[in-house]
């Protein structure tokens, strides 16, 4: 045993360890109400400008019915496997998984107010700093090619402009 390690003072760093069945079971359940949730907010989107084109919101509710889909497949998975062959689930930073959470609700919730790419700017570093990088240059690397992929998929690619 190593000496640092000897002090009572010393303790090791948190983990929270779940099951998997509950982890699986947790994590679907989570994602089937934020699919429900998106797919109820696109039934508030505008109507097709005309009968050729199917309007904003048939691509989001498509893709929230596959998430629903799968969140439910997942809950069903989950209880018709063996326990046995299911290993538990270490978390061993809780708190980046926390502020990682948080941070994205904030992107989420700043996107409307301050546009994609400045609250793309400002999150994604954040993000990366709750998941452990530190270097400086990747941080702004990564925030800013994002934006860069983003915009040019979009823009040029798909012919739509994110405000």
């Amino acid at each position: 045993m190593s000496a640092h390690l000897n002090n009572p003072t010393d303790r090791a760093p948190t983990v929270l360890v779940f099951s998997a069945r509950v982890a699986l079971v947790l994590a679907a359940l989570l994602s089937l109400c934020c699919f429900a949730w998106m797919a109820w907010q696109s039934m508030a989107f505008p109507a097709a400008y005309n009968t050729a084109e199917v309007g904003p919101a048939r691509v989001p509710l498509i893709a929230c019915t596959g998430g629903i889909l799968a969140s439910i497949g997942l809950i069903i998975h989950a209880f018709l496997r063996k326990s046995d062959s299911m290993p538990a689930i270490a978390i061993r930073k809780p708190l980046g998984v926390l502020a990682t959470l948080a941070l994205t609700f904030l992107w989420v919730w700043g996107m409307p107010h301050i546009g994609f790419y400045l609250a793309s700017v400002i999150v994604v570093p954040l993000i990366m700093l709750a998941g452990g990088e530190r270097r400086p240059l990747m941080l702004g690397l990564t925030a800013v090619g994002f934006v860069v992929f983003v915009h040019v998929c979009f823009s040029f690619l798909l012919d739509i402009e994110f405000p």
